[in-house]
């Protein structure tokens, strides 16, 4: 019975270890996206300071205007696939997380019951064995 106890602790093990893993690829996940939303975040902060003084302004720097808003425009679009693929892998990683948890949790339930099975058979050993004690065979009283 302790070999059942063992294997299921190897499993509890293995399990704990996927856990950890999925919560740290979680959590890189999560980094990622953070910092492409960073990035969309200052993108777009640029593009609103990038405003046409009011007052008297020359062509020359209407023009710089458009073309930096229309670089931070471009910049911007480029980044919506990633950001968006962050997401899905966040999401991605936070079901995986959520089912090495409960592979984990299940693990440790049926090590519990090993144990208390394990607990229960030695009971049942030291009873019987009280009960019928082991007799010496002939052979052994001389």
């Amino acid at each position: 019975m302790t070999r059942n106890v063992d294997r299921r602790a190897r499993i509890v093990r293995i399990r704990t270890a996927e856990s950890r893993i999925a919560q740290m690829e979680l959590a890189q996940a999560r980094g990622s996206a953070n910092q492409i939303r960073s990035i969309v975040d200052r993108i777009v902060a640029l593009n609103t300071e990038n405003v046409a003084a009011s007052g008297a302004t020359d062509g020359m720097s209407l023009a710089a205007i458009s073309e930096t808003r229309a670089r931070l425009d471009t910049a911007l679009k480029a980044t919506a696939a990633p950001l968006e693929h962050a997401i899905e892998r966040v999401q991605r990683q936070q079901t995986n997380s959520i089912y090495s948890e409960m592979r984990e949790q299940g693990a440790r339930r049926l090590l519990e019951k090993a144990e208390l099975e394990s607990a229960r058979q030695s009971e049942r050993k030291a009873a019987n064995a009280r009960c019928h004690p082991v007799r010496p065979t002939s052979g052994e009283d001389q």
